[in-house]
């Protein structure tokens, strides 16, 4: 079976170099030298003020992080996470650990995210303590928006881009400012360290609230001033996203000629698949034209050897442990989910696989 996605790490040669001088420094966590120099990296490949970037143990700590340094814990009087319903369950786990109960909102049809504009007018903002808002897949978003509904709202927002590095690489507008933005760097991300996941944010004292969110709530001193856990991310770990940025521009060519080769079969056999730049390069997306037809494609897939995914489900609130939770409708959620489908990817899939790939999908769509 071939995987849905198939990481592609750096090699072990690759990363000898910086495991040496960890063996130098024998400083192996809490913020050591490899942190600092991929933290100041990424700030370079991203065209960003340094200091802009923090790194954190996964993209959940950092969304943790994130809410904590914002919005702070949950209080009686604002209990409540606005949060898309279609996007992965990190998020709303995150809002739990923070003490906010999650209240589920739809998405636009086109964005596949909220509409700020029309959560402005949500009847619960008064008891809403914070927003998470997806770019799903990698997806673009607007910084300006999103602060502007802060602004007018009077509640913190967090940006969860947990795919969106390629974005910040190719220097897209409107993605840093006051409003924080989480990025993961998992293994299945297209630019990835194992586990390990970074904040976004031109707020440096917001920044600064987070990286004590993420080390016991220690600020400059070893006691504990606000609310925190162990979220830092380990030298071990930042040599891999240092070999990682060494063979970045090479990775991301591989992806974008699977992503390429996927956009050509699919537009030679009518079939609809999101693929990079609109969606980041570690995903291939068949949108199915109906909740029947993606489950023909997956069963026609997995019969000739290839993995498929609802990468975020059917939705949160289809998820058992989310089932009771509270909700809007979620007509735009439920018409979405069950069609989009995650095809097999990685940086040295064959393009004659692809072609096979698209064949069957097509094959599966065209049966009545």
């Amino acid at each position: 079976m071939i995987p849905v996605f198939r990481p592609d790490l750096p090699k072990a040669a690759a990363i000898a170099s910086y495991l040496t001088l960890l063996d130098e420094s024998r400083r192996y966590a809490n913020r050591g030298d490899l942190t600092l120099m991929l933290e100041r990296r990424l700030t370079d490949l991203f065209g960003i003020a340094q200091g802009g970037v923090l790194s954190a143990a996964s993209g959940t700590a950092a969304l943790t992080a994130a809410i904590l340094a914002s919005a702070g814990r949950a209080r009686a009087s604002k209990p409540l996470c606005l949060c898309a319903g279609y996007t992965f369950v990190a998020a709303p786990l995150a809002a739990e650990l923070c003490g906010y109960r999650p209240h589920f909102v739809d998405i636009d049809a086109d964005a596949w995210a909220p509409d700020p504009r029309r959560l402005a007018i949500h009847s619960l903002l008064d008891r809403t303590g914070v927003v998470l808002v997806p770019a799903p897949y990698g997806r673009s978003y607007s910084q300006a928006g999103w602060s502007e509904f802060s602004r007018v709202a009077g509640v913190p927002v967090v940006i969860d881009a947990a795919a969106g590095v390629e974005l910040f690489a190719d220097g897209a507008p409107d993605l840093v400012g006051a409003v924080p933005v989480v990025l993961s760097f998992h293994a299945t991300k297209a630019f990835a360290v194992g586990e390990g996941g970074a904040i976004v944010c031109a707020d440096l004292p917001l920044l600064r609230a987070a990286a004590a969110s993420l080390n016991f709530g220690f600020a400059g001193a070893r006691e504990t001033t606000a609310p925190g856990f162990n979220g830092k991310m380990s030298e071990h770990h930042a040599a891999v996203g240092l070999a990682e940025l060494d063979g970045w521009a090479e990775k991301r060519r591989a992806l974008r000629r699977v992503a390429d080769a996927y956009r050509r079969y699919a537009a030679e056999r009518g079939v609809k698949i999101h693929t990079a730049p609109s969606v980041a390069s570690n995903y291939a997306l068949l949108e199915a034209t109906s909740e029947r037809a993606a489950q023909d494609a997956c069963a026609k897939l997995r019969a000739a050897g290839f993995d498929s995914r609802l990468w975020y489900g059917l939705g949160l609130h289809r998820e058992p442990y989310f089932r009771d939770a509270a909700r809007d409708p979620l007509p735009q959620v439920e018409a979405l989910a069950p069609r989009l489908i995650g095809l097999p990817v990685a940086a040295d899939l064959a393009e004659a696989v692809v072609e096979r790939i698209v064949a069957v999908v097509a094959a599966a769509l065209r049966q009545p």
